[in-house]
């Protein structure tokens, strides 16, 4: 999949996004807590949680990347099979993400591809926690997150 608007594109996760994949997941609360975890650890420097999460991300079939169109890498956009018919579709942004408008440029066209692509029935959209980002792209799009889900019937 490749989608394109006036100030975004997403596409398919391809082996050059690997740096920008691996900051995203730097940022996330369970991996700072990890990472200064495996810092305590005497010898915790051969410890690497990335490597597994990549070459498990390069397996996925439903794992796309947002960019700016001016090259900022924003975050990206993943589905996880819940059954033949129903996922879990998050979006992870970058804290410093500049995605305002996304919501309202291309939501609905990557929500008609994700269906396309994936045969999906049912869709759930969900939030990370409370302060997640990607509530800004749901709500621009018109979906109410105020309980950190929407089921979406395809």
């Amino acid at each position: 999949m490749y989608l394109e608007s006036k100030n975004f594109i997403v596409r398919k996760l391809e082996l050059e996004d690997r740096e920008y994949i691996k900051a995203l997941e730097e940022t996330r609360p369970w991996a700072k807590g990890m990472l200064k975890f495996k810092d305590s650890l005497s010898g915790g420097d051969g410890f690497d949680y990335f490597e597994p999460l990549w070459a498990e991300y390069m397996n996925e079939n439903y794992f796309w990347c947002i960019f700016r169109k001016d090259g900022q890498f924003c975050g990206d956009v993943q589905l996880d099979r819940n059954s033949e018919t129903e996922y879990h579709f998050y979006i992870q942004l970058m804290d410093d993400a500049k995605i305002e408008g996304f919501g309202t440029e291309l939501f609905e066209q990557l929500i008609e591809e994700i269906i396309k692509e994936s045969g999906a029935k049912y869709l759930e959209f969900e939030l990370w926690n409370s302060e997640d980002k990607a509530r800004v792209i749901f709500e621009e799009a018109g979906y109410d997150m105020t309980d950190g889900n929407w089921e979406y019937s395809c």
